[in-house]
């Protein structure tokens, strides 16, 4: 029986059977020797212990004959390290322990049924007439994928069977230097992995496969954008082939542009898939600018900031300020000077964090939202 010094305490124990052999199997215990024993106990009661040698005498001779002893007291952080110490002074023929190392299995062998349990269990196959099968279906012209949909298992595990069994392992259609180049080719001119699979009828990871073994490392999907759009041509040749038409976009600062969405993202710095949503109607308006059939009889979507109607008895009542009245209000009100707006224009565009921004300048970081929007106050600078 344990003490109560011994119940609370950590530190490395061992099993022994001293009325039936003199080995012995040792353990240690993180958090305390009662709970170790008390999971000890239990596994061997219901037959289902890790140590087979010490399951097989308690099945034989019952679990009274188990003797429980505490060999060192130590703190949880050294348990792994004085256990490994105690197992090196028994020899292999005095110990109940499978494992030869304290933190892993390494060195530990599994019998033939053990071997068959642990394939089953993580979905493989375990019966050797059937991997023997498999191979055989595979020499006389089966594919890889046929066999993992016909036997329920993924083609990882048929390709292990195969290379076991020391088959040779078929060359998938990527052997086909042209073709290999064609995908290349098409992938570094931005078509998209998903597309080389319907064009070339390949799954996804042969096409991973031609690129690694082209020396094209995958990419991710802004980069391909990025790819395809690399200069302002491109972007236009690929909205004529894709039925894009020249728009006349309107802006009450910057007056009327008329080209492809993509020109006006270009030249004045916008999202390039919120000017393609104002073209196409998605968007009544986007930072000021908005579509129209004729600049001089153009009907405004929405109103311009600081346009309302006042209340009648309001001293301003009725009054519009014109645009040079509405930029000297703007630069009174603004938070930052233009030197230090300026500068946080180019640390956005830098990628840098709107709150970074923000301490860095000492300032609420809606302010810094608004440069970036161009929103209050800050819209000449869009």
């Amino acid at each position: 029986m344990l003490t109560n010094l011994q119940i609370i305490d950590t530190g490395v124990y061992r099993l022994t059977t001293p009325t039936i052999n003199d080995l012995s199997y040792i353990g240690s215990a993180a958090r305390s020797f009662a709970r170790r024993w008390v999971v000890h106990r239990s596994a061997l009661l219901k037959g289902i212990h890790h140590a087979p040698q010490l399951q097989k005498v308690v099945r034989e001779h019952g679990l009274s004959v188990v003797r429980f002893e505490v060999l060192e007291i130590c703190t949880p952080a050294d348990c792994i390290a004085r256990e490994q110490y105690w197992i090196d002074q028994f020899p292999v023929s005095r110990r109940y322990n499978v494992n030869p190392l304290a933190w892993s299995r390494l060195g530990s062998k599994l019998t033939d049924a053990q071997c068959q349990r642990l394939i089953e269990s993580h979905g493989g196959i375990g019966s050797p007439e059937i991997r023997s099968q498999i191979v055989a279906e595979y020499l006389s012209g089966a594919k890889q994928s046929t066999l993992a949909q016909k036997y329920s298992v993924n083609r990882g595990t048929i390709r292990n069977y195969l290379r076991r069994s020391g088959a040779e392992i078929r060359l998938p259609r990527t052997h086909n230097q042209r073709l290999c180049a064609d995908i290349a080719k098409s992938y570094s001119t931005g078509e998209p992995i998903t597309r080389l699979t319907n064009i070339h009828r390949l799954d996804y990871r042969t096409i991973v496969r031609v690129l690694l073994q082209s020396g094209i490392p995958p990419r991710s999907n802004s980069d391909r954008q990025k790819l395809r759009f690399r200069s302002l041509d491109s972007r236009r040749r690929h909205s004529e082939a894709r039925g894009g038409k020249r728009v006349q976009f309107i802006h009450r600062m910057c007056g009327s542009f008329t080209g492809y969405p993509i020109e006006l993202a270009e030249k004045f710095q916008l999202r390039a898939h919120a000017v393609a949503a104002l073209a196409t109607g998605r968007y009544q308006a986007y930072r000021g600018w908005e579509i129209t059939d004729c600049a001089e009889k153009h009907v405004w979507k929405r109103p311009e900031h600081r346009q309302y109607p006042r209340g009648m008895e309001h001293p301003m009542a009725n009054k519009i300020f014109d645009l040079e009245c509405r930029r000297v209000m703007a630069r009174r009100l603004r938070r930052c000077s233009d030197s230090q707006i300026l500068e946080i224009r180019r640390l956005l565009q830098s990628g840098m964090r709107q709150s970074q921004i923000a301490k860095r300048f000492q300032v609420a970081q809606s302010v810094i939202s608004r440069i970036n929007t161009g929103a209050r106050h800050y819209a000449e600078f869009h």
